[in-house]
Parts: structure tokens; C-alpha cells; sequence
């Protein structure tokens, strides 16, 4: 609700009107429109606390009206005089917004004329037609709507029968929101406008159904399915404007998955027969909205049609990123046995949607993939080397296909193949280094940072693209910068000062403090090891700013490239440990991974086993363990873990931690 912007003076009942004709009233008046901003102001307030008694300036404050400097104000004070100013109701009528813009100043015409004469139909419209920030209808925004409903629903009710369609969709949608956002004792607008004020909705509604408007039959949906408690009669009407070409930029901007939130089986019914329409853009929005409800059910047994179409568009629907049903996967493992490709393909990309990528049932449909690659369809093409790609070197079986699309003529293609070799068999893919040269020079940064990745995973055999790599060290995107830079030390380790120095600039750079540009140089530092010694400087630096993001994997960075000479990051880890900054679990998780060079940390994290949090202690145990030997001290307390522990888990892990310290 907006602020309310009127001080609302409405003498008492019965209480005779005062009325002053003190001379400072009409020299007020005349402050309002005057070029000093300061007697403005001062003028408006004077005129809002004389309230009623200023009703003799009605008239020149209608006047006001047509002064774009004093219309506010004018506005204002009628609205404080009330009742007494009722003789400005029609002009300040004819001062409400007849198109579409921001309400907020059809809001404050409509608290004036309510306070004056009540809530007007006219005011009603305006606020309808009129929006808040956020494109929101502005009558939901409303002081008029919240503090008068039981006299303002009525209206929004006649504007389902307004002349403007704009106005009939606008007043649909309004009245679908009257049972929703309840106040802190869980009263909507709905109630509180009472039965008298909302009886009239679902015949007004119902009637917008025939609406000669699309928009105004889709806005009476969405507000049925809201509103009523069995709203199937939507179903064809929502389905009826999709099957019409005309409606295709209407029909994306509709909240077709919620209108039929609360009916998901009778639109499964509805929407499964279109996956077999000839209309592509049609098929797809059955999927799409499918894919929006809850109809795993339903889907699943569509898989099992006999029409490959229907199957098709259910293994769409359940592979869908946006589907949130319970667990496809069983349903999508089986359907990889499909005799139809397109119904294959589908639920592999549905697979791995859901699947670790290690998953045997994945690995087993590479030859779909590879099916894949050999189709007509470029986006099926790009599909199926992603996913391939992802695999890694479980799915080597594809590098000839792979290879052979790598000549393909579309340069998208012909990439994402290139990419997806080195991925399967990084050690024969020399076939990929001219596309992903090519790419490095003459593709968008974000393939380019691609392809420089890429070529680091080759090695020396790809020593052909050093000139290029080592140009981006100067290019405008920072992350292409550490690509490449990372890229050259994996290629070439006699390049790796240059390729250091370029990180090292980057992790200086205030700029990248909150970036992921830090993350991925530190990465590349660490698999540098020993040369990236020279960083340790900038690499302090980062750890002492209080801006910069990944503090934790900084410290962990320098750890691991000079431990001897990381006693401000040991000690930054000490510190992370007894606090509660936000970095302190990040750090916990990755200490691990430090295995012998956590060593030093021994004593803090025996103090750690003391904690009453079980992740605190599991992650102490879990470090223990990876010091091994090194860590003899901790044994008493972790043999104490191994019986006392609340947690069967941790109990588990101090187990195991126990057997690495002792192992000879």
C-alpha cells in the first residue's frame, strides 16, 4: 500500500462548518502557484491544517488545478478541506490519467476526492488502469482500495464491463489478487470487502471468458484459478488462445502453469494431445507448461503411448530443468531404450539433468550421443557434443565422430565438437587445436575463455596456439586474461613468469576483489606450485582486504605454493576457526584438501574436536586424518571421538582418521 499522501481533516458529525475568510487563506492559495519553492511548501501546510476553513478558497484552488506548479498542492488541501470542497469533485475528475502510465499521481486524485465525497468509479478506473512501481496495477496499491473495499471492489467489478479492453484486463487480474497477500492476521482484501462487495465477481469473471480480447480472456483465467475452487472451465479457453497464431506474443507473457496450477491432471488431459500439432511453436508451449506442474504421473504414462509424438513431448516435459515432480529419472532411464531417436535423445538429456555424470545408465547412452552427432539438426549437434563434453573420458567412443564434425561448415558446430574431443581424449585431439585457435582469435570472450581452457588441457600439443594465448594477456576481459595466462603455463612451464605476472596484476586489481576472475587465478597459481612463489606478495595482500571475496581459498593458495613462508595465512586460518565470518565454513570444508601442510594447524583443530557443533568437529576429524602421521597428538582425543561421538557419522570418520595417523 502506498503511503498515504493527504492529511484527511472531515469534521465531526453535526458539527457546525467554519468558515474564515482570514485574508492569509487567499494569499496561501496564491503561494501555491507562486515560483518560490519554500512559500510552496509553506503554504500547502498552512492551508491542510485550516482544513475546513479554508472552503471559501475552493474556488480559486479549483482554478489551481490547470497550474501544473500548484496542481499537487491544490489537490492536497481539497482533499483536507473534505466534504466542504465537494463543489471541485468533477474538476478534479477530469484531472485522473485516461491512459496507461504511474499511478501515483491518479492515487493521490483519488484520496482526495474519497475524502471529499467518498470513492468515485471514475477515481476506481484510473487506479486500474494506472500502475506502481513494478508495473503493478495501482488500484492494489491502492489507500482508496485498502481503507474503502467494500466500496471500491464494486467498481472494479463494473470495469469487467469497461468499453477498453486494456481497462476489462487490468480490472480481471485486480480482482484475482482480492483473496491473496493477507494481512498479519491473515485477512485479505477479499474479506474484508465482505460478501455484498464480492458477490459479484465470478459471474463478471465468467462472463470475460467470451471476451472478444485474448488478453482479457487470459486475465479472467488467471483470476478464476485464483479466486474459485474449481476452476477447470479455464482449461479450453486458455487452450483455445494458444491454438491461435494470432495470440503467440500474448501467450508468452501468460501464467499459463499457474492458471492451471490448480487443475495439473484435467490440463495434463487438455495439453498432451498438442504434442503431436503441427504447429512447432505450439508443441513446445504444451511442454513448456507442462513442465511447470506437478504431472510426473501423468508423464510417465505418456511414455508409454504408442504415439511417438505423445512420448516424445513427455520425455521433454520430465527432462525438463524446470520440472519439480518427484524423481523422472527411472521413468527417463527407461525410455533410453525408446525405438524412436528423437524419444531417445530426449531422455538422455533428461538423464543428465538428474544423474551424477559418472552414472552407468548415462555412460551406456554415449551411443545416443553419438547418434546425435550425426543428425541434421545443428542445436541437437551442439546438445549432444555438451553433454559429451561434460563426460569427459568415459565417452572416448565419440572422438571419431567427433572429428569428423569438426570439419562441419557451421563454426558453432565445428567448436562445440572441437571442445568436446579434447574433453573424451585429451591425448589425441590435435584435430581440435586450428578451430580453437581460430576461436581464440576471432570468437566472443566467452569462447574464447573456452577455448583457452581447452587448449591448456592439450599440453605441449598445443604449443601452435601460444602467439594467440600469450595476445589475450592483454585483453579487456579479465577472466579471458587468466584463461589464457593459465592456458600458456600448462602449454609451455619456460612461459610461465609472463603467464604469472599477468594473474598477479589481476589479483592487485580492486576491480576483481568480488569477481570469480579470483577464484579461477588462484587456481592457476596453485597448479603452478613453486614458481608461483613470486605472487605470495599480491596473494597477502587479497588476504588482508576485508572486500575481497574467496579470503579462505587465498590463504589455502598460499599454503599450498610456499608453506614456509605462509605464516599470515596460517595464522588468518587460526583465526577463521574461532570466528563466525562468513568464509569460516568455506575454509573448514577445503582444509582437507591441505593434506601434510595442515600440519602446523594440529593444535587449533584438536581444540576443534572440543566443539559442540558436529560439522566443526567433522571437519577437524576429516582434516586430522589427511595430516596423518603428523598429527600424532590429536590420537587420545579422536579415540574418544571414536566411542563418545553424538554423531554415528563422526564416529565413523575419527575411525578412519585414527587408522591414517597410526599407519606406519
Amino acid at each position: 500500500m502506498t503511503t498515504t499522501i493527504l492529511l484527511l481533516v472531515v469534521p465531526l458529525t453535526g458539527s457546525p462548518l467554519e468558515v474564515s475568510d482570514d485574508p492569509a487563506i487567499f494569499s496561501w492559495v496564491a503561494d501555491l502557484g507562486g515560483a518560490d519553492i519554500g512559500k510552496q511548501f509553506a503554504a500547502r501546510a498552512a492551508l491542510v491544517k485550516a482544513g475546513p476553513k479554508a472552503k471559501s478558497a475552493v474556488p480559486l484552488l479549483v482554478k489551481q488545478l490547470g497550474d501544473k506548479n500548484a496542481r499537487r498542492h491544490a489537490i492536497e488541501v481539497l482533499g483536507a478541506i473534505g466534504p466542504s470542497a465537494k463543489d471541485a469533485v468533477p474538476a478534479l475528475i477530469a484531472q485522473l490519467p485516461s491512459e496507461d502510465g504511474i499511478g501515483y499521481g491518479a492515487e493521490q486524485i483519488a484520496i482526495a476526492i474519497t475524502a471529499i465525497d467518498g470513492p468515485k468509479p471514475e477515481a476506481t478506473r484510473a487506479l486500474v488502469l494506472t500502475s506502481a512501481k513494478g508495473g503493478e496495477i495501482m488500484v492494489l496499491h491502492s489507500d482508496t482500495l485498502h481503507q474503502h473495499p467494500a466500496e471500491v471492489v464494486p467498481h472494479v467489478i463494473a470495469l469487467c464491463g469497461d468499453k477498453n479492453a486494456r481497462v476489462r484486463a487490468r480490472a480481471a487480474t485486480a480482482l484475482g489478487e482480492l483473496k491473496r497477500n493477507p494481512d498479519r492476521k491473515e485477512v485479505t482484501l477479499f474479506d474484508k470487502a465482505g460478501t455484498k462487495a464480492t458477490k459479484g465477481i465470478p459471474a463478471a469473471l465468467d462472463k470475460l471468458l467470451t471476451d472478444e480480447s485474448a488478453e482479457v480472456r487470459l486475465s479472467a483465467c488467471l483470476a478464476i484459478s485464483r479466486t474459485e475452487e474449481r476452476p477447470e472451465k479455464v482449461i479450453p479457453v486458455v487452450v483455445a488462445v494458444a491454438l491461435d497464431d494470432k495470440n503467440e506474443r500474448l501467450l508468452d507473457l501468460a501464467r499459463a502453469p499457474e492458471i492451471f496450477r490448480p487443475v495439473p491432471k484435467q490440463a495434463a488431459t487438455a495439453l498432451v494431445p498438442l504434442f503431436g500439432h503441427k504447429s512447432d511453436r505450439l508443441r513446445r508451449w504444451a511442454v513448456e507448461t507442462l513442465a511447470h506442474l506437478p504431472v510426473r504421473e501423468q508423464m510417465e504414462g505418456a511414455l508409454q503411448a504408442r504415439a511417438a509424438h505423445t512420448r516424445l513431448g513427455a520425455a521433454l516435459v520430465l527432462g525438463s530443468y524446470r520440472f519439480d515432480d518427484g524423481n523422472p529419472t527411472p521413468a527417463l532411464k527407461a525410455a533410453l531404450a525408446d525405438p524412436e531417436f528423437a524419444v531417445r535423445f530426449a531422455a538422455t538429456k533428461g538423464v543428465y539433468r538428474y544423474v551424477y555424470k559418472s552414472d552407468p545408465e548415462l555412460i551406456r547412452a554415449v551411443p545416443i550421443l553419438i547418434e546425435g552427432l550425426q543428425q541434421k539438426e545443428e542445436q541437437v549437434q551442439i546438445d549432444a557434443c555438451q553433454i559429451l563434453t561434460s563426460l569427459g573420458p568415459p565417452a572416448k567412443g565419440a572422438a571419431p565422430a567427433l572429428k569428423k564434425l569438426i570439419e562441419y561448415r557451421l563454426p558453432r558446430v565445428s567448436f562445440e565438437a572441437a571442445l568436446a574431443l579434447v574433453a573424451v581424449t585429451p591425448k589425441d585431439a590435435k584435430d581440435a587445436i586450428p578451430v580453437l585457435a581460430k576461436a581464440l582469435g576471432a570468437g566472443p570472450d566467452s569462447s574464447a575463455r573456452w577455448a583457452a581452457k581447452a587448449l591448456g588441457d592439450l599440453g605441449a600439443d598445443a604449443k601452435p596456439a601460444l602467439p594467440e594465448l600469450i595476445r589475450k594477456f592483454d585483453a579487456n576481459d579479465a577472466h579471458l586474461r587468466v584463461a589464457a595466462a593459465d592456458a600458456v603455463i600448462r602449454i609451455d612451464p619456460t612461459q610461465a613468469p609472463k603467464a604469472i605476472e599477468v594473474i598477479t596484476e589481476l589479483l592487485k586489481d580492486r576491480k576483481n576483489l568480488r569477481s570469480g576472475v579470483h577464484e579461477y587465478s588462484l587456481k592457476a597459481l596453485v597448479r603452478v606450485g613453486a614458481p608461483a612463489k613470486v605472487a605470495m606478495p599480491a596473494l597477502a595482500q587479497v588476504l588482508t582486504d576485508k572486500d575481497a571475496l574467496f579470503r579462505g581459498d587465498v590463504a589455502l593458495a598460499m599454503i599450498t605454493i610456499d608453506a614456509e613462508n605462509a605464516t599470515t595465512a596460517y595464522d588468518w586460518v587460526r583465526k577463521i576457526l574461532d570466528d563466525s565470518a562468513p568464509d569460516r565454513d568455506d575454509v573448514r570444508e577445503q582444509l582437507p584438501t591441505l593434506g601434510k601442510l595442515a600440519e602446523p594447524l594440529v593444535p587449533d583443530l584438536i581444540a576443534q574436536l572440543k566443539s559442540e557443533i558436529g560439522h566443526n568437529r567433522q571437519y577437524a576429524i576429516e582434516t586430522l586424518g589427511a595430516v596423518g602421521p603428523g598429527a600424532k597428538e590429536a590420537l587420545p582425543a579422536l579415540k574418544k571421538l571414536v566411542e563418545a561421538d553424538p554423531e554415528m557419522s563422526n564416529r565413523k570418520c575419527a575411525a578412519e582418521a585414527v587408522k591414517k595417523i597410526e599407519k606406519k
